[in-house]
C-alpha cells in the first residue's frame, strides 16, 4: 500500500470516526434520556443509568456505522475534491479506478470493524446491561438452575421458562402458597400472554389443587385469565418478567445473594 493510498484511506476513515462521535454523542443523551422514568426503582440509580448507556454505545456504533460510513465517505472525498487534491491525484496519472479501489480498502476495514461490534463486543455488553438492570431494579426477581425466571408476587409464584414473542411466553409455571406457606396448587400454562395491566392470559393451563385432607383435584386444560397484585414500591410483576425472562441463569453468580428473593 502506497503512501497515496494511506493518506486517502486516512482521510475517508477520519471523517467516518467524526461522523460517528457526533451520533454517537446523541444516541448516548436519548438512552441515557429513556432511562429516567426507570432511575430511582429498586438500586437503580442515576450512575446505573450512565453505566447502563455506555455498555450500550457499542451497540449504537453497530447500527449507525452504516450511515455515518457512507456520510464520512462522502465528507472525506469532497474534501479531497475542494482542495484540488483529488485533481492534482489525477494528474500524476492515477485512474478512478484506482481511487475507488483506495476507497473500496476503506470501506473493508469499516466491513471488519462491524463484525467485530456485532458478533463479539455488542451482544455481550447490552445482555450484561440488561443483566444489570434487571438485579437493580427489582429485588425479587431469582433464577433455578437455568429455568427462566422466577418471580414472587405476594402468594404467587411464577415460573417463565421460555419468551416466544414480545409479550408472549411458551411455558409457565403457577404455584400458589397458603398464608401459612403451604402448597395450595400447581398449574401448567402452555402459552401465557400479557392481556393488560398486570394480567396475563394463560392457555391450555392445567391445575391440580392439593386440600388439607391430602386429595388432589385435578382441573382440565383450559384458559385462565392471571390477575397480579402491585408489590410494595410499586413494583410490576408483568413488566419484571417481560423483561428479564430472558436474562442468563449464570449472571446469578455476578450478583449479590440478597438480591434475590428465597421460595421455600
Amino acid at each position: 500500500m502506497s503512501t497515496l493510498d494511506r493518506y486517502i484511506i486516512r482521510t475517508i476513515l477520519g471523517f467516518v470516526f467524526l461522523c460517528t462521535s457526533v451520533l454517537l454523542a446523541l444516541g448516548a443523551l436519548q438512552v441515557f434520556i429513556d432511562q429516567q422514568p426507570d432511575i430511582g426503582v429498586g438500586h437503580y440509580t442515576t450512575s446505573s443509568a450512565m453505566w447502563y448507556t455506555l455498555l450500550n454505545l457499542p451497540l449504537y456504533i453497530y447500527q449507525s456505522l452504516p450511515v455515518t460510513a457512507m456520510i464520512g465517505s462522502l465528507l472525506g472525498l469532497g474534501l479531497l475534491a475542494r482542495g484540488s487534491e483529488l485533481t492534482v491525484i489525477r494528474a500524476t496519472g492515477v485512474s478512478v479506478g484506482r481511487l475507488a479501489l483506495t476507497a473500496a480498502l476503506a470501506g473493508v476495514l469499516l466491513v471488519l470493524l462491524e463484525l467485530l461490534l456485532g458478533e463479539l463486543v455488542a451482544p455481550q455488553l447490552q445482555e450484561a446491561a440488561r443483566e444489570q438492570k434487571a438485579f437493580l431494579k427489582y429485588t425479587n426477581i431469582t433464577f433455578g438452575g437455568g429455568n427462566g425466571a422466577w418471580v414472587r408476587d405476594g402468594n404467587l409464584i411464577l415460573n417463565v421458562t421460555r419468551q416466544s414473542g414480545r409479550r408472549s411466553f411458551t411455558g409457565m409455571q403457577v404455584f400458589e402458597l397458603s398464608p401459612q406457606h403451604r402448597l395450595v396448587a400447581i398449574g401448567r400454562a402452555g402459552r401465557a400472554t400479557v392481556s393488560g395491566d398486570q394480567k396475563w392470559l394463560l392457555r391450555d393451563y392445567a391445575e391440580s389443587r392439593f386440600g388439607t385432607d391430602d386429595t388432589v383435584l385435578s382441573m382440565p386444560a383450559g384458559e385462565r385469565l392471571l390477575k397480579l397484585s402491585a408489590s410494595r414500591g410499586g413494583f410490576d410483576p408483568v413488566t419484571v418478567v417481560v423483561q428479564c425472562a430472558n436474562v442468563s441463569a449464570p449472571a446469578v453468580n455476578r450478583h449479590a445473594a440478597p438480591k434475590r428473593s428465597r421460595i421455600v
